[in-house]
């Protein structure tokens, strides 16, 4: 009789993670909604697009003019473009927006297993559209004589 709930919560769990690695794969391979660039959540999804795409004058033109970071502190970082985001909660003010995803990679480390990273963007109103604040990812430092 002990064995019996043994095999039922092995069960489920089974269950559970087949649901998981199946909305995984559909979320994966759903494509993504281009969203308005005169948005917080469209300018950080074109940053991000542009980064990914190696596209570092696009992606320059999305940071702040006022801003430590620069065209050439994109094309000096690493950039691993197999990352997929997931747009997690957009918080707009008069002053500012903060845009959270998740970026995801279905290959960890030395092709071990995958992981997902949260980032959350800071951005200011800018004419008619938004730029990005501070140093975003995929920059770790701005600025710096290299």
């Amino acid at each position: 009789m002990g064995r019996k709930p043994a095999w039922m919560l092995a069960a489920v769990v089974a269950v559970i993670v087949l649901v998981a690695v199946v909305a995984a794969i559909v979320r994966a391979t759903q494509p993504s909604a281009d969203l308005d660039l005169s948005t917080p959540e469209g300018t950080v999804q074109t940053f991000l697009e542009a980064t990914f795409a190696h596209d570092y004058e696009r992606a320059a033109a999305l940071l702040d003019p006022e801003g430590r970071c620069t065209l050439e502190d994109l094309e000096r970082g690493y950039h691993d473009t197999s990352g997929t985001v997931a747009l997690i909660e957009t918080t707009t003010t008069d002053t500012g927006a903060r845009v959270q995803v998740e970026i995801t990679w279905t290959d960890g480390p030395f092709g071990i297993g995958g992981y997902s990273e949260p980032q959350t963007y800071r951005l200011t109103p800018d004419g008619d559209g938004w730029v990005i604040l501070g140093v975003p990812w995929p920059l770790w430092s701005c600025g710096a004589d290299l």
